[in-house]
């Protein structure tokens, strides 16, 4: 492995706090810290506020050395500032051209692991590197381009949906070898693409445990954002996009509006002010807001809630697994999932023990239930978050996932050598 040259083409990285970026710049250390040449092609920082983070100037190129030894390259992209399609194909066209030019005139590794933007991008990747016989490690993240119409995007019969489809089955099966994140994707991508059984492997996103300390006081948290010590915390925090449906946990406010229950909504997205304006025409004080939500607030904002609330709109469940799901988890607190029956979302709170799942997102459903849980026992609750930390530890530390991974980029570059 001493020799392998392994470039990691991701959409985002570090210093963003989304679960792609920690796990690209995780698994990029610790190829380093195998002995491998390692060589990162990113965009320039701005998930999820969707604007360039401080301290960076965005320009076409940008080559830095970490102190660890990963080379990053940084390349200019449109930045999605709304979660329109036009922008968000604007973000996955540039950094698909501009990536794809970098594998094709670039030096050529050895392997290249991708986590990119689906499909343009990805697609561009693949197929440049199936020209110059590089091995592609592809981790899919989200299943597209079911996605586009469960987010009410594009309609199901849309020829271009139809386009898409031909375009994702050939393109998995361009790569050397697929990371799955879940026994459900690995199934799609068996039975509906395609793909040989023995070319995928599940390897679910994983966590570092050793950077959340949950062992922090929360009441001076809870008092600073009005929360008695007779109520109840509920609270979402992640992205306020679409996918999220965070209006209805809003709406399912306004029936609980006799009760000792407050939620915090914490992050960014497109759906921010949406769900800042529904609060604002409840006129009360039921709904409260922590934005930006920085990472060092990760232990204060989750450690502060009695309950947890994670929830999925429509079918999207079907498409993608919450990667919030993990820290939600490793906080200890129960959670109260509103998701797809037979959703890898619902299976994981099903087999952890972490808590509670509802099929339908309604209003009147999210409140009945979290009437019925907040009633409920407090050892219940505390039994159920106990359950979820120790099934983090357990099943998704990166101490055990990255070797996976790592096992699976080395096979794919020595199977091309010994070719």
């Amino acid at each position: 492995m001493s020799q392998m040259d392994v470039l990691i083409v991701s959409a985002v990285f570090e210093p963003e706090p989304v679960v792609s970026a920690q796990t690209s710049a995780q698994l990029a250390r610790a190829l380093r810290s195998r002995g491998c040449s390692v060589r990162v092609l990113t965009a320039f920082p701005s998930r999820p506020t969707r604007t360039l983070f401080k301290n960076y100037k965005r320009r076409l190129i940008e080559n830095t050395t970490l102190p660890d030894g990963v080379h990053v390259i940084r390349c200019f992209t449109f930045f999605s500032s709304k979660s329109s399609l036009l922008d968000r194909g604007l973000e996955n066209i540039s950094f698909g051209l501009i990536s794809g030019w970098y594998v094709l005139a670039g030096r050529r590794p050895d392997v290249v692991y991708a986590n990119t933007w689906p499909i343009f991008a990805t697609w561009i990747i693949t197929m440049i590197a199936a020209i110059r016989r590089i091995p592609v490690v592809l981790s899919i993240q989200d299943l597209y381009p079911e996605a586009l119409f469960e987010q009410n995007r594009l309609k199901s019969n849309s020829p271009v949906i139809k386009v898409l489809q031909i375009v994702e089955k050939k393109m998995v099966n361009l790569c050397s070898h697929v990371i799955a994140i879940s026994e459900r994707f690995s199934k799609v991508l068996v039975e509906q693409r395609l793909l040989p059984k023995e070319r995928v492997t599940v390897v679910p996103n994983w966590i570092d445990v050793s950077k959340l300390n949950f062992d922090v006081e929360y009441e001076s948290f809870r008092s600073a954002h009005g929360v008695t010590a007779d109520e109840q915390l509920l609270v979402y925090g992640g992205n306020v996009g679409r996918a999220a449906g965070v209006e209805n946990l809003i709406e399912a406010m306004k029936l609980l509006k006799n009760e000792k229950i407050k939620l915090l909504v914490a992050g960014e997205g497109a759906q921010l002010d949406v769900c800042r304006t529904l609060a604002v025409t409840m006129g009360s004080n039921k709904v409260m807001f922590h934005s930006p939500w920085k990472e060092s607030d990760t232990a204060l904002v989750l450690g502060a809630a009695d309950l947890l609330v994670l929830p999925t709109k429509g079918m999207q469940s079907l498409t993608s697994v919450p990667s919030k799901a993990l820290s939600y988890m490793l906080s200890g607190r129960p959670i109260l999932a509103i998701a797809v029956p037979g959703s890898d979302l619902e299976q994981l709170i099903v087999d952890s023990g972490c808590g509670w799942v509802i099929g339908d997102d309604s209003a009147s459903s999210i409140a009945d239930a979290v009437r019925r849980i907040c009633s409920g026992s407090t050892e219940d609750r505390q039994t159920r978050g106990d359950a979820g930390r120790q099934f983090v530890r357990k099943r998704f530390s990166k101490e055990l996932c990255i070797p996976e991974a790592i096992g699976v980029i080395v096979k794919a570059a020595q199977t091309v050598r010994s070719q």
